[in-house]
């Protein structure tokens, strides 16, 4: 499960909706409580793919290493990775599974026509297969 605030969910989608029609992409910061992830932080990166940043993103590696090295200052880790699909669903794709990681939760926001549509989150299972995660909002 992923627990987040309206707050950082509205920044999230913000930042989705300033760089539509390119993908947005960032860094979630929180803890880890049991299964459930809580995020306490949002960190907006650079999406350095700019050949296909219409549906790609290619996280700054610089923006990761800044996003966890704040983290560790405040006793917290790097819980997962939101980007955004333009004028697409809030699906995982194929090649969102073949770049994640275990451990993360990968949150995706759908931005139709420049406004927020929808959004979903997900998790590798052991097979490397996404599986949705439930999202809980706090206020």
């Amino acid at each position: 499960m992923l627990e987040i605030s309206k707050e950082l969910l509205t920044q999230i989608d913000n930042h989705g909706k300033q760089t539509y029609p390119d993908e947005s992409c960032g860094i979630m910061v929180g803890f880890l409580e049991g299964d459930k992830r809580i995020i306490k932080k949002v960190y907006p990166a650079e999406n350095l793919n700019k050949e296909r940043s219409k549906d790609r993103y290619e996280l700054s590696q610089k923006d990761f290493l800044n996003a966890d090295r704040d983290a560790a200052k405040n006793d917290m880790d790097i819980v997962g990775i939101y980007h955004s699909h333009p004028d697409h669903p809030s699906k995982a794709s194929e090649t969102d599974r073949e770049k994640a990681h275990q451990g993360y939760s990968y949150l995706i926001t759908a931005i139709h026509q420049g406004e927020f549509f929808s959004r979903n989150s997900w998790v590798l299972d052991e097979n490397n297969q996404f599986q949705e995660e439930e999202i809980n909002q706090l206020p």
